[in-house]
């Protein structure tokens, strides 16, 4: 059975857990850093695999808001960086998606039942990669390396892709030590991946300048999102629309309000980590709503998203509603003020501190 270990952060349970409860509390602790505008990490150990024998360890960084960024990480960077070990990787990484797809579908929630279940290997391969923000910067990754050629025997290393390979590491070189002026003279074809690997690397002072000096939609995209520019973000015609960009588009829809949009994207990327931010995002909705005394609305939100905590709002908010108005026909202003900021107040622990300002 393969199984999550943590380590190396207090906030996470130290015993074993199956690969969809891991993958759910990563989740969850991913989305509560993030609203507190903070930053961890948290160290995993996977065991229980048939294709890696002696395991794999990584580190995992927590609210930095890269998590869903990092979604291909884990496949296409691993195995620009290994190819000779390619084969091996996408074995184990559809090994964890099974796993993953098969605990999903013996779950009972509601909430988490509400996400589309992965209908193939691809789709439950990019679940895994979506839901799980197994967004892994590898610290062990040579560990993790060492032990697939160990494994499994090597595979033959087309002469082209050794080539490839090096012009890449040349360049995520240069990305560490040259210039935004001196990258855009030295790879003039590359300016797309140069804005992927600056956004990466989170060396985002260096992305404007090179934004500056050489101008690119995919550019102005990525700054826009790590400035929370969210408007400019959903404007921006990006020729690079992969599943990662609209993973970001998805987060800007949020992030707006707009969250037909949002779920409109998910439906195809079906990732668990948006449907979990979509129900959050109509929770806060529901919660604004009842604070206005706008109970309809709220009601019609929880016969949508079946939250545990609205319907005692809701309830509590007619309550203050009541109040409020008796005192109104009273002509009791101090009262009425009272219970009106009783209203104003309801739920206001569960809303994140933007929406408390």
């Amino acid at each position: 059975m393969l199984t999550i270990q943590f380590s190396g952060n207090k906030r996470f349970p130290k015993k074993k857990l199956s690969i969809f409860n891991g993958i759910t509390v990563l989740s969850f602790e991913e989305q509560r850093i993030q609203a507190a505008e903070s930053s961890e990490v948290v160290t995993i150990t996977i065991e229980g695999s048939a294709i890696i024998d002696d395991g794999f360890v990584g580190d995992i960084p927590l609210g930095e808001g890269a998590g869903d960024e990092l979604l291909s990480y884990l496949e296409s960077q691993l195995c620009d960086l290994y190819p000779e070990n390619e084969t091996v990787i996408l074995q184990f990484i559809e090994e964890l998606a099974e796993e993953y797809s098969r605990e999903r579908g013996e779950q009972t929630d509601p909430v988490l039942q509400s996400a589309k279940r992965p209908t193939n290997k691809k789709n439950s391969l990019f679940v895994l990669l979506v839901s799980v923000g197994v967004l892994v910067v590898l610290i062990g990754a040579g560990f993790f390396f060492y032990h697939l050629q160990k494994s499994k025997s090597e595979l033959p290393v087309d002469p082209k892709t050794a080539e490839t390979t090096d012009s890449e590491s040349k360049l995520k070189t240069a990305i560490e030590e040259e210039s935004a002026q001196q990258l855009g003279e030295q790879f003039p074809k590359e300016r797309v991946q140069i804005v992927k690997l600056l956004s990466e690397a989170q060396k985002f002072d260096k992305l404007a300048q090179y934004q500056e000096l050489f101008p690119t939609n995919e550019g102005a995209f990525h700054l826009a999102f790590y400035e929370k520019k969210w408007a400019e973000v959903i404007k921006n015609p990006s020729a690079d629309l992969t599943k990662e960009t609209q993973i970001m588009l998805a987060h800007a829809y949020i992030q707006l309000g707009r969250l037909a949009e949002a779920e409109i994207l998910n439906e195809q990327l079906k990732s668990q980590t948006l449907n979990t931010e979509i129900l959050a995002a109509y929770k806060e909705k529901a919660i604004l709503s009842i604070q206005k005394g706008n109970m309809k609305d709220a009601e019609e939100i929880q016969k949508k998203i079946n939250d545990k905590d609205l319907p005692e709002l809701i309830e509590t908010g007619k309550t203050c509603q009541e109040m409020i108005d008796h005192y109104k026909k009273e002509k009791d202003v101090e009262n009425q003020t009272i219970w009106l900021k009783r209203l104003e107040s309801l739920g206001g622990d569960l809303l994140s501190n933007e929406k408390n300002e």
